[in-house]
C-alpha cells in the first residue's frame, strides 16, 4: 500500500469570542476567512489553515472536549 502525502494539518482551536478570534487572525496574522457560520470559522493564510470554534460554556471547552483534534488532508 503506497502512503499518501500530507497537504494540511487544521486544528481546532477553542475561543472565547468567534468575531474577536476572526479579527485576531485576519487583522493580526494576515489569514483570510473562508466560512463563519455561527460558532464556526475556518480561515486559511496560505496553505495554513485553522478551525476557530466559540466556547459553549463559562468554563473554556466543552466538557469532553479539552483535547485537540486535527484534520490531515492527503494526497
Amino acid at each position: 500500500m503506497k502512503e499518501g502525502a500530507f497537504i494540511r494539518i487544521t486544528p481546532f482551536i477553542h475561543v472565547p469570542d468567534i468575531d474577536a478570534a476572526i479579527g485576531f487572525f485576519e487583522g493580526v496574522l494576515g489569514f483570510t476567512k473562508y466560512i463563519h457560520f455561527g460558532t464556526y470559522a475556518y480561515l486559511e493564510r496560505e496553505k495554513c489553515g485553522v478551525r476557530l470554534l466559540q466556547n459553549a460554556g463559562d468554563e473554556g471547552a466543552p466538557p469532553g472536549n479539552r483535547r485537540f483534534a486535527y484534520y490531515i488532508d492527503v494526497e
